[in-house]
């Protein structure tokens, strides 16, 4: 208990200049933290939003039933890098789409990341699929550049 209430005291706490920031990067299942669709868990919502940032994964943030651009918005300035990987409520299927199959409102995803969102980096992830690596990265990486011309 105590070691969790420094913890909480930590993260708190805003970085100095050329300090190390914290994040938190979901990739777990749909009922982890903080991708429930009632809202933001109660441990996002208590840190310090200038020192605690979050690599956003849309397939689990879907997955889970939340919104991603409405994530994006309601975090203004902490979603610095963004899992792209999709996801479909078809139980065949989940993450095995590949970008762009799935439910993600990539072009709401990408005006709201670089409206609002802070982003600095896009990761193209995928998980599982029906080609092989080099023709799923392949397709994946042109679907991208498809939907986020550069």
């Amino acid at each position: 208990m105590e070691g969790n209430r420094r913890y909480a005291k930590l993260r708190r706490r805003p970085t100095g200049k050329g300090g190390i920031e914290g994040g938190l990067s979901q990739t777990t299942s749909a009922s982890s933290l903080p991708w429930r669709a009632n809202g933001p868990s109660r441990s996002w919502r208590r840190t310090h939003k200038a020192s605690v940032m979050l690599q956003l994964d849309v397939g689990t943030c879907l997955e889970a039933g939340s919104d991603p651009v409405a994530w994006i918005r309601a975090n203004p300035g902490r979603i610095r890098s963004i899992h792209c990987k999709d996801w479909s409520p078809a139980s065949s299927k989940g993450y095995t789409v590949l970008f762009g199959e799935g439910t993600a409102d990539w072009k709401g995803i990408f005006a709201a990341a670089e409206s609002v969102g802070g982003i600095e980096y896009y990761l193209v992830e995928q998980e599982g699929s029906r080609f092989s690596e080099f023709d799923t990265a392949r397709k994946c990486l042109q679907t991208f550049r498809q939907q986020h011309p550069a």
